[in-house]
């Protein structure tokens, strides 16, 4: 059985597509001018949430169509510093802050945001959560130069514990889709990076360069990173490709970065700097373009599992999206009972068709029913045995 990428390119016989270095066009949407302060998204892109507050208070706002409306949430008003989000956008978590008096606390919603449960999570100074794609473990830890403990759930937030890390300044976190591995960010100067395979039972930790790193994005399978520095001067981009071993500075320019956001193969990334632009990769990090953006204060941002659609937030504006088609890539693996079909959740429509040959067959529709992989946000269909040989492609409507 063959399977073939349809693609402008043909090499021998394989389909390649090419990806050009240019500059993504940003457009506001409707949602009001706000403290942005985090933005998550579902792996499609058509969920989001985006939490105002940081120091100040705001709220928790939703959109259902990949940000052309958003509506503000039941959640209470605070200062909220964090959100997750499910790979279908039904789960949702965010933590709040709180004040020099009153600490925050962890809130979750099981219905993408129609209503908030407080969880048993103790009130602390809460400021970076992090999701499995199926939300049932979740990882939380605060800063804002406040050395506090981590904890982990692994029932969706009813109940939480400590971790066996010492209390750090905890900067941000991530989780791998399937919930195995947790990454942590500590520090900023001098911080350190940790890195767990069994979701938290044992930790190795690496150092970081010695620079104020202020948040990171990984890969679906947690070996590929991206992270930004913010202060006390510009500073570079750093990529890593062995989970956070070693890091290499980028060609992006110095900047006030402020948040960054990667694809699950982690080939698309999107950085935004405070004071400054929106930057692009679509090469793994070795090479960043200026998008089409305002130059302004830039908080944070956030990606679809394919990378084509971006969202971002600014502090005290507006949020803006941008929409790139990205080919997917098919791929097929043998299991028993026949051939897997698979590939990476998009952001674009795509219809999945069938020919027996390239020569005169039609293309026919096969039924796009698959299921999905929460270790590499993947989609995937079973061809039975006996389907014969084929050539296969997905194709927008």
């Amino acid at each position: 059985m063959k399977i073939l990428f349809f693609s402008p390119i043909l090499l021998g016989s394989l389909l390649v597509s090419v990806v050009s270095l240019t500059a993504q066009t940003w457009t506001p949407t409707t949602a009001p001018s706000n403290s942005w302060f985090a933005l998550a998204t579902s792996a499609d892109g058509s969920k989001l949430v985006a939490a105002s507050g940081g120091s100040s208070a705001g709220g928790l706002f939703t959109s259902a169509n990949s940000g052309a409306t958003w509506i503000p949430t039941p959640a209470p008003i605070t200062n909220w510093y964090a959100v997750a989000s499910s790979a279908d956008g039904v789960k949702l978590v965010a933590v709040a802050g709180g004040g020099p008096i009153i600490k925050g606390l962890i809130y979750t919603s099981a219905n993408s945001g129609q209503t908030w449960t407080t969880t048993s999570a103790p009130s602390n100074y809460w400021y970076t959560v992090a999701s499995s794609a199926d939300g049932t473990k979740l990882a939380a830890a605060g800063s804002r130069n406040k050395f506090t403990p981590l904890y982990l759930s692994t029932d969706s937030g009813g109940t939480w514990q400590t971790n066996n890390l010492p209390p750090m300044n905890w900067r941000a976190l991530a989780i791998s889709p399937d919930g195995g591995k947790i990454t942590g960010l500590a520090g900023g100067l001098n911080g350190a990076f940790f890195f767990s395979t069994n979701f938290g039972a044992w930790w190795t930790s690496n150092a970081l360069p010695n620079v104020n790193i202020q948040a990171f994005a990984a890969s679906a399978d947690m070996t590929k990173m991206v992270a930004v520095t913010y202060g006390p001067s510009p500073g570079p981009i750093y990529t890593s490709a062995n989970s956070g071993v070693t890091w290499t500075p980028t060609t992006a320019p110095n900047n006030y970065w402020a948040s960054v956001a990667t694809s699950a193969d982690g080939s698309r990334s999107v950085a935004v700097a405070n004071g400054g632009g929106i930057f692009t990769s679509t090469d793994f990090g070795a090479t960043w373009v200026s998008n089409n953006a305002p130059v302004t204060a830039w908080s944070t941002a956030a990606a679809s599992a394919d990378g084509g659609k971006l969202v971002a937030g600014v502090n005290n504006g507006g949020i803006y999206t941008s929409q790139t088609t990205v080919p997917p890539l098919l791929s097929l693996n043998s299991m028993a009972g026949g051939q897997a079909l698979s590939w990476v959740i998009t952001s674009t429509n795509y219809i999945l068709e069938q020919r027996s040959n390239l020569n005169s067959a039609a293309w026919s529709t096969l039924p796009l029913n698959p299921t999905f992989n929460p270790t590499n946000l993947h989609n995937k269909l079973i061809l039975p045995a006996g389907s014969g040989s084929g050539f296969y492609r997905l194709r927008t409507p």
